[in-house]
């Protein structure tokens, strides 16, 4: 057997490396081909794809922008509801609004609610409430898909417990007058049905609107205001037009008054038009050292001189009539001869006053020393504690002292009608025009005289 020289075997060794490089070189290059073909055969199939997806579509579009389309949104689109929450009571309703002012009705919306036994929702938003709860209901724009979403509340209402009216009855005094009512319930919080109803039962009478009250004609309504659960309140109108004075006139234009003047004489008036509503007239006097004036025309003489009986009529119209007074020889004392015996009888209710109550026994009774009877005669503080008890105030404790009665007057200035005067040794009452009326001494009769100089104090017992 012939062996191979070292040569031989080198060259052996070589064929064998050459040999698997060459057949790794084929391997490698057979799996890159084979990695090329799988890659080529994707490349093919998306390529396919996108082929198909745009189909019909214009040669500008890319594979990008047709695998990415969707519906476009317009530019300055505003899509945007007006509230993020809404309240409605069970068994009433309530409308979602688009904020910014769109109309619902310009656009394609359709709506729905998440829980309908909770709210229910119509085709134009209206939602309606079930039972209480919260549920939510989508707005949806079918031209873009965007969807917006509000939280509803659904709760019980709460009714008014009671209702008051601020006025129960009111008199309207001209046509077309208005009248503002208001309304109150109770309890003020919580409530939340605060509608309210108003109605009249005649409108040839009087109408109204959410409170406002207008005449239209003469006579009597009713106003009624009804809570959303029946609660009724009323108010009475009465259209009645105030017809205005024209006129006034005295039935006498002078009256004279000739010595001692022991009553009062009455004036009277007379107000135009005889339908008048209000026919009423004030009285006073211009001088009330000469007469005294009540608001019923009684004039009582209280000096001499003369002034003007003025009467005014009450209705807002102002007009005046008037009659001159001319007192003479009104202050002369009447004398009483003590021989004849005098007695009147006494008026069982008292004036309206202290003063005028002394002025009723002006030269009607005696003087009388130790006297205390209004009906035939009294002495000066006898004639004091008489009058005041007609009034129910009994001065008889201090009858000889009366300068402890009451409470002081500091001036004459100060002094009113029915205070006593008090003089060393005597008593009067004055009169609240610089005069007095008092019993003065023994062979006169009760007098009124303006002789007030010379009291030392001034007694105030009731007001």
């Amino acid at each position: 057997m012939k062996i191979f020289s070292q040569i031989e075997k080198k060259k052996v060794i070589m064929i064998v490396l050459v040999t698997i490089a060459v057949t790794i070189i084929v391997l490698i290059t057979g799996i890159v081909t084979i990695k090329k073909a799988v890659v080529s055969n994707k490349f093919q199939s998306a390529d396919s794809n996108v082929r198909q997806a745009t189909a019909g579509v214009t040669a500008t579009e890319t594979a990008t922008e047709v695998a990415t389309k969707q519906k476009k949104i317009p530019e300055n689109y505003h899509f945007k509801l007006a509230k993020k929450e809404i309240a409605v009571k069970t068994k009433s309703t309530c409308t979602v609004e688009l904020a910014d002012g769109v109309k619902k009705s310009s656009m394609n919306l359709s709506w729905k609610s998440a829980n309908t036994k909770i709210a229910t929702v119509d085709k134009n938003g209206n939602v309606k409430g079930i039972a209480k709860g919260r549920t939510i209901v989508t707005c949806k724009d079918n031209d873009t898909d965007v969807e917006l979403t509000i939280t509803v509340k659904v709760s019980d209402p709460v009714y008014p417990e009671s209702i008051t009216l601020d006025k129960e009855s009111y008199l309207l005094t001209s046509l077309k007058q208005p009248l503002k009512l208001t309304a109150k319930i109770t309890p003020e919080k919580n409530v939340t049905e605060k509608k309210l109803t108003w109605k009249t039962d005649d409108e040839s009478v009087a109408t109204v609107k959410d409170g406002l009250v207008k005449s239209v004609g003469e006579g009597n309504a009713v106003i009624s205001c009804t809570t959303e659960n029946g609660l009724v309140a009323y108010c009475y109108i009465t259209v009645e037009p105030v017809v205005k004075a024209t006129d006034i006139y005295s039935y006498y234009e002078e009256y004279e008054f000739i010595g001692p003047q022991v009553e009062a004489v009455q004036l009277t008036a007379v107000v135009s038009p005889d339908n008048a509503t209000n026919k009423s007239v004030r009285w006073h006097s211009t001088d009330t050292n000469v007469a005294l004036v009540d608001n019923d025309g009684n004039i009582t003489i209280v000096g001499d001189g003369e002034c003007d009986a003025v009467c005014t009529t009450a209705d807002g119209t102002y007009l005046t009539s008037k009659c001159k007074i001319i007192a003479e020889g009104t202050m002369v004392p009447q004398r009483h001869d003590p021989s004849v015996s005098v007695y009147i009888p006494v008026d069982p209710v008292p004036a309206d006053t202290v003063i005028h109550e002394a002025f009723r026994y002006v030269g009607k009774i005696p003087y009388i020393w130790g006297g205390t009877d209004l009906a035939s005669g009294v002495d000066c503080s006898g004639f004091v504690c008489a009058v005041y008890e007609r009034f129910g105030i009994n001065l008889w404790g201090v009858r000889t002292d009366l300068y402890l009665a009451g409470e002081e007057v500091p001036s004459i200035e100060e002094a009113k009608e029915g205070d006593i005067l008090c003089y060393p040794g005597h008593v009067a009452l004055y009169d609240g025009h610089g005069g007095r009326v008092h019993a003065y001494d023994e062979g006169f009769m009760v007098m009124r005289d303006c002789n007030i100089g010379g009291y030392y104090t001034i007694r105030r017992v009731m007001e």
